[in-house]
């Protein structure tokens, strides 16, 4: 199984790589299959398509650290902190800024976006569940705003340049949205009333 993993972790590297070093349009299946020099079907047994290995990029920079901190709240009996959660996701995305830059500033915003919002929905679910929060059809709107939002966000922090640190980002958006977010999940009144 270890090989298995190995073999997905050098396509993803691959992928990062010719994001970083080539036209967009360039990239298909059949180059980071040339470059780790395995056959479509083998790259098929670990990603649909190349906006899946983008999807999973982002989910081993968001979603995952995510995930694995969230249990670190749970077990300390302490408030999820969404500002540290925030700081997180913009960080990752720092931490990986020539990738970023390269994928939105090559016109591909809208395979960004979906793939961003996807792994934001994945990540909104298991907070809320991990939370014992409130299920259903407004959460679920509320959860896709959020995501909408975040993404919004990130495509202009990094077409700027991404001068605003992490943590200013993360506080102007807690300010903006996660009090009326939280109203929606756990039913409270983000005004006290």
């Amino acid at each position: 199984m270890e090989k298995t993993a190995s073999l997905e972790e050098l396509i993803k590297r691959e992928y990062r790589t010719m994001v970083c070093t080539m036209a967009f349009g360039e990239i298909t299946v059949s180059e980071p299959c040339k470059r780790v020099g395995i056959s479509r079907k083998s790259f098929h047994t670990y990603f649909e398509s190349r906006d899946d290995v983008l999807a999973r990029i982002l989910y081993d920079d968001i979603g995952a650290p995510i995930e694995k901190i969230f249990p670190l709240f749970r077990n300390q009996n302490a408030p999820v902190s969404v500002p540290i959660m925030n700081t997180m996701v913009y960080q990752a995305i720092l931490d990986h800024k020539e990738f970023y830059q390269r994928l939105v500033t090559q016109n591909q915003e809208r395979i960004f976006v979906h793939a961003f919002q996807k792994c934001l929905m994945v990540s909104h679910t298991f907070t809320n569940d991990s939370l014992g929060g409130k299920k259903g059809e407004e959460f679920e709107y509320a959860s896709r705003f959020l995501a909408a939002a975040q993404a919004a966000i990130i495509v202009q922090w990094i077409r700027s340049g991404m001068e605003v640190t992490p943590e200013q980002l993360s506080e102007w958006f807690g300010a903006w949205s996660a009090s009326a977010v939280q109203s929606v999940a756990w039913g409270e009144d983000p005004e006290g009333k």
